[in-house]
Formats: structure tokens, C-alpha cells, sequence
């Protein structure tokens, strides 16, 4: 087989340097990069609502303490600190997951005591207070119930971020290794190449825009289904 050939009927995406078929790279490239993603941002989806959540329960001091820790994370770019944890654990997919984790743990905190802040006051938790229920049954069989809106609207947004950022730490070189293939490892080895083989960049980038307009497209949609204002109004 011919390196870098073009596009071709037998080869609809071309081959790259060592005459590998791109479309089948690509399509295993496609489904890493939304595992990986996926499951690093729920991972860190889990993580910063529980944090989210036990701070604005308790308040007072417990809420000074974690929001500052939150705080003290937004401080820094979402990409810097995904290095700098790449860079203190070393680099491989494992990082690139715990990086991104943690990279969603601040907005989805704020995101969470934000709701449990609006939410906590309202008459429902006031009768289920009255009726004898524990405080932990409250909040995560009542309260938590009535703040999932907001998530699964933000939660495509989220995913298309930590996407986008996981693609250029692979373009960075920090992520999967060779042979492996992620979206962002194919656009590393086909920009060696855009001169003489530009269809080599063409299909992770094609493949990367596709999923962000999905994401984005997926995210409007559930804000219009749970938002009962849009929803009257429609």
C-alpha cells in the first residue's frame, strides 16, 4: 500500500505514513476520544456535585472551606493545570482522565451548591423536615431530584470542553502513545504532513467539528425539554 495516499474509493479518508487506513483509524480515534472523555467527565461530574452539594447543605464554615478550595482551582486554566497534573503523574491516558476529572470539578461544584442554595429553602424541604426525614434523605432524595435539570443541560457543554482539551493534550504529545489512536494523536502525526497529505488532518478535524455541533445541538435540546419556562412558552 502507498504511504500518504489521497483520497481514493477504496480508501475514502487515505492512508498515512506507514499506509494505514485513515477511516478506520479515525473511527477508532472517534470512540476513545468519547469514552475517555465521557467517562472522565462524569467521573468528575460525580465528584463535583458531591462537593457541590455537601457545601451548600451545611453552609457556614464547611462552605467557606470547600468553595475557597473550588475558588482556588478556577484560578488556573483549565488547560495549565491539566499539564501540570499531567506533568506530576507523568504522561499516558490515566493522566490525561484524572486531568480532565478534575478539570470539571469547579464548575460542576458551583454548579450543584447553586441549586441545593435555591432549592433548600422552598416548602418541600420544610414538610419532609416536619415529617421526620433524616437531613441526608432530604437532600439526596428531594433536593438533588429537583437541581438534575441543570446538569443535563450543562453536562453536553462540559463533554465538549473536556473534548477539545484532551485532543490538544494528545496534540501536545501528553496523552496515549502510539499505536493507539485518539483524534488528537492524528492530528499530531498528520501536521508532519500537511504539505504533501492534508487529507490527513481533514478527518479528525471533520470528526472533532461534527461532535461539538452534536454536543452543542444535544445541549440546546434538553434545555428546551427541562426548562418549563421555554417549555410554556413553546
Amino acid at each position: 500500500e502507498p504511504k500518504n495516499q489521497g483520497i481514493s474509493m477504496e480508501h475514502p479518508m487515505g492512508t498515512d505514513h506507514l499506509s494505514r487506513d485513515l477511516l478506520a483509524r479515525n473511527s477508532v480515534g472517534l470512540g476513545r476520544t468519547i469514552i475517555n472523555g465521557l467517562g472522565a467527565v462524569v467521573a468528575g461530574w460525580f465528584a463535583g456535585i458531591a462537593i457541590g452539594y455537601t457545601a451548600g447543605w451545611r453552609g457556614g464554615l464547611t462552605d467557606i472551606f470547600i468553595m475557597r478550595g473550588v475558588d482556588t482551582l478556577l484560578a488556573f486554566p483549565g488547560i495549565l493545570l491539566a499539564i501540570v497534573l499531567i506533568t506530576i503523574m507523568g504522561p499516558g491516558l490515566l493522566s490525561v482522565g484524572v486531568a480532565i476529572a478534575v478539570f470539571n470539578i469547579p464548575s460542576s461544584a458551583r454548579l450543584a451548591r447553586a441549586g441545593v442554595l435555591r432549592e433548600r429553602e422552598r416548602e418541600y424541604v420544610t414538610a419532609a423536615r416536619a415529617i421526620g426525614a433524616s437531613e441526608k434523605r432530604i437532600l439526596w432524595r428531594h433536593v438533588a431530584v429537583n437541581t438534575f435539570g441543570a446538569f443535563a443541560v450543562a453536562l453536553p457543554l462540559s463533554v465538549v470542553a473536556s473534548v477539545l482539551t484532551m485532543a490538544a493534550l494528545n496534540f501536545l504529545g501528553l496523552g496515549d502513545k502510539p499505536p493507539n489512536a485518539t483524534l488528537g494523536q492524528l492530528l499530531l502525526d498528520g501536521s508532519r504532513f500537511m504539505r504533501d497529505a492534508p487529507h490527513y488532518v481533514l478527518g479528525p478535524v471533520l470528526l472533532l467539528a461534527l461532535m461539538m455541533a452534536a454536543l452543542n445541538f444535544l445541549s440546546d435540546v434538553l434545555s428546551e425539554r427541562l426548562d418549563p419556562v421555554r417549555r410554556r412558552a413553546g
